[in-house]
């Protein structure tokens, strides 16, 4: 490790209940530093970026920390689908050989991916020690993983000059017995006068000798804490872009969210880059009045802010996000079963055989909907199992009334679906005003609508979602008229 400066333990407690305070650590409000903390995502350390992900860095008068992601899946294109992020690769190593199994194929693919950067960034003793911990029977899925963060750290620092900072000399992180975490930091990198540190995300020390290892996104916790600890002013996330209004690849005058409450977060997603930041990974720097923003790798000037409260009167949404590929399966009671004794999704068990079903098949769900003689579930089509018989399975469940009655189902399916999602916090607020408006951007659309607090889903066919997007975001976000993607 690179830090020699004196050190000084602050410790934070992240609970299952966001933004509960962190222990106190010191009587008053520190000074901020002029500092700031740049999260740099899978994204912004691929090769094609990473040298701008160094700029970032050297631009500015700021004082800056990195802390840098492991190596993601290529960017797309049709020769290059199958690219698997560096940590893929090394989770397929290490459940081969946990099974006993020979891990040389992803081994090999791990150090393709690194000397993609170019010779001589000090990566082989790293990738001497993986193999070293592959081939140890007793070495964690922690330690294994952690190596992609530290071969990010290693590249990074190398190609951007900065200084080498391994977390698993200055953060340990201890799961608690309730579920929460309590996080020990040991500072001290705000001190250096000139350059920057690299730090790995991801990971820290468990106290016990070993690895620990955050929940997704593990990175963007790393920041937060780092923020907090080394007092900075500012904690930067960088992605692709910042939180648009919509996919810029549908919608042509999508605009820039300047911000986002940190209740909204939950369900953003509109941009395609599926790194999403949670309440719970900022929890500690927002607590500590860090200021918590999102930038594009190319433009990191503005971006989008992350606030407590926000005034959802002028923008009532923070998106509209849209979603193909989808299917959806609905399982039916027959008529004599929902008029004496109530729906199908009344019947005690109904949901634990049905989930239970999708849980069997490993398909993970987009919407479970709730009718009056059924309950229907969205899924991406693309998780369906050659061979398998979902739809058989839901029609041989044992579910019973409440007098032990069989209740016979029928299971219909409907695919090339899509959703569209009005987000935000004026979804609650203004409801009757969205749906108005959204009913009005809809017209003559067959739809099928779920609301929540801060979210609003529209099922309609696939072919329909672009249409939709555009017609939705002429409404809630006037500019100027969208021009249809092709």
């Amino acid at each position: 490790m690179s830090v020699t400066l004196e050190q000084r333990v602050k410790i934070f407690k992240e609970d299952r209940v966001p933004f509960t305070k962190p222990l106190p650590i010191e009587d008053g409000q520190p000074e901020k530093k002029d500092l700031i903390v740049v999260r740099l995502g899978s994204h912004a350390m691929l090769r094609e970026n990473i040298e701008q992900s160094a700029k970032i860095m050297h631009g500015g008068a700021n004082r800056k920390i990195a802390v840098v992601s492991a190596f993601g899946k290529k960017i797309k294109d049709p020769e290059r689908d199958q690219d698997k992020s560096v940590p893929q690769l090394l989770l397929e190593a290490y459940k081969q050989k946990s099974v006993g199994k020979g891990f040389q194929k992803e081994f090999d693919a791990v150090v393709a991916r690194t000397q993609e950067y170019g010779e001589g960034l000090g990566t082989d003793d790293l990738l001497e020690n993986l193999r070293s911990d592959l081939e140890n029977k007793d070495t964690s899925y922690a330690q294994v993983l952690s190596h992609g963060e530290r071969i990010a750290m290693q590249v990074f620092s190398q190609i951007s000059e900065g200084r080498r900072a391994d977390p698993e000399n200055l953060l340990t992180i201890n799961r608690d017995l309730d579920g929460s975490y309590t996080y020990t930091y040991w500072g001290g990198l705000a001190q250096q006068e000139k350059g920057f540190d690299v730090l790995a995300g991801g990971y820290g020390s468990n106290g016990r000798g070993g690895i620990e290892r955050f929940p997704i996104p593990g990175s963007i916790r790393t920041a937060s804490i780092a923020s907090a600890a080394e007092e900075a002013k500012e904690m930067w996330i960088v992605k692709k872009v910042p939180f648009l209004s919509a996919d810029p690849e549908i919608v042509t005058n999508y605009q820039v969210i300047s911000e986002v409450t940190d209740s909204e977060l939950r369900s953003r997603d509109v941009t395609g880059d599926r790194s999403v930041v949670s309440r719970e990974s900022i929890a500690v720097a927002l607590n500590e009045n860090v200021e918590v923003s999102v930038r594009g790798l190319n433009d990191v000037k503005g971006g989008t802010k992350i606030v407590r409260e926000r005034d959802s009167s002028e923008h009532m949404l923070s998106g509209i996000e849209g979603r193909k590929g989808l299917t959806a399966i609905t399982v039916q009671a027959a008529k004599e079963h929902v008029s004496e004794f109530g729906g199908l999704h009344e019947q005690a068990g109904v949901a634990h055989e049905v989930l239970g079903a999708f849980a069997k098949n490993q398909i993970s769900i987009h919407l479970i909907n709730s009718l009056v003689d059924g309950v229907a579930v969205l899924f991406d089509k693309n998780q369906l199992r050659e061979g398998g018989d979902i739809e058989g399975e839901l029609s041989d469940l044992d579910i019973r009334n409440v007098v032990d009655e069989k209740i016979e189902v029928t299971v219909t399916r409907e695919d090339d679906l899509g959703v569209v999602s009005l987000v935000g916090a004026g979804v609650g607020l203004y409801q009757a005003e969205v749906m108005e408006k959204a009913g009005s951007a809809l017209h003559g659309k067959k739809i099928k609508r779920s609301t929540t607090e801060g979210n609003a889903m529209y099922v309609l066919s696939e072919e329909e979602v672009n249409d939709a997007m555009i017609a939705l975001h002429d409404k809630f976000f006037p500019n100027t008229a969208s021009e249809k993607s092709k």
